[in-house]
């Protein structure tokens, strides 16, 4: 946050085109939920094209019903030049957090990417005769409006189940693991909970405990991967709040001799004292 509206290091030009780019490729490459494959081909590839070619097609509605509603009412053109520069600075204003954050943005930070459908329908229906005219409807771009979304609003429902279900197998493998691994450390002689430092050193993703996800492997939203435990402060966190464990957690030095010749969880010996401090090695990789 202190440092919003500090362009000195990356340039506002290269980070307004960053902001471009982020939309472009969210409706270009859209997160598709997981399917069955055929013949070694995912048929979760022909749902990424298909909201492909939905997402194209509203913006091509979007720009055809601001020119057929500028038509029938007789825009000016000044008037014209103003939506067409609205039109365009429309993917930078639903991504202007880009611009804040210089890039750093989460996909939990995206919503406003969706206001790009709500315009598509509000197009749609002012393009709609009004109550009361004689001449026919005619409600192609409505039609195709309300198809997209409609394929949308499926794929993101199936996808979001998928997601929390992955959720909720990554929480139940780091409790199993995580309850595993304290139940050795109470075991350990002179081990006293909430005064013996304990030091955990590698990391869940790369323990050779840890299987692939088998087919939601392919999730990858948010960086999920094998467990909840995926960036430095969750073991404590996990061990506080989830687990309610009193565990008095420290930090060593990973590139200490007597760590790097112990053995990864779960051999025996990978969970040993080292300088007064209850080590755990979780894996030979530490980032």
């Amino acid at each position: 946050m202190a440092s919003v509206g500090d362009f000195s290091e990356t340039g506002i030009i290269s980070v307004i085109a960053m902001a471009y780019r982020g939309v472009l490729e969210h409706f270009i490459y859209p997160q598709t939920f997981i399917t069955n494959t055929f013949r070694g081909i995912s048929m979760s590839l022909l749902w990424t094209y298909l909201l492909r070619f939905c997402n194209l097609a509203v913006i091509l509605m979007i720009i055809y019903t601001t020119l057929r509603i500028s038509q029938k009412r007789g825009t000016e053109l000044w008037q014209r030049l103003i939506q067409l520069l609205i039109l365009i600075l429309f993917p930078l204003g639903i991504n202007f957090v880009s611009v804040m954050s210089k890039g750093m943005e989460h996909s939990l930070m995206i919503y406003s990417f969706y206001f790009v459908y709500i315009l598509a329908i509000k197009q749609a229906e002012d393009c709609l005769p009004e109550a009361g005219q004689p001449q026919k409807p005619k409600c192609t771009p409505w039609a195709v409006v309300l198809g997209a979304v409609m394929i949308l609003s499926w794929v993101n429902i199936v996808f979001s189940n998928q997601v929390y279900l992955k959720r909720e197998l990554q929480e139940n493998a780091a409790q199993s693991i995580m309850t595993r691994i304290i139940s050795r450390v109470e075991a350990m002689d002179d081990y006293i909970p909430g005064v013996t430092p304990v030091a955990f050193t590698g990391n869940f993703e790369s323990s050779p405990c840890m299987s692939d996800a088998g087919p939601f492997e392919d999730i990858q939203l948010y960086s999920m991967g094998r467990t909840i435990l995926t960036y430095p402060g969750t073991n404590q966190a996990f061990l506080t709040y989830v687990l309610n464990m009193n565990v008095n957690l420290t930090h060593v030095d990973s590139a200490d001799e007597s760590i790097l010749q112990m053995p990864v969880y779960p051999a025996e010996g990978s969970i040993a004292y080292v300088d007064g401090i209850l080590v755990i090695k979780i894996s030979e990789e530490y980032k």
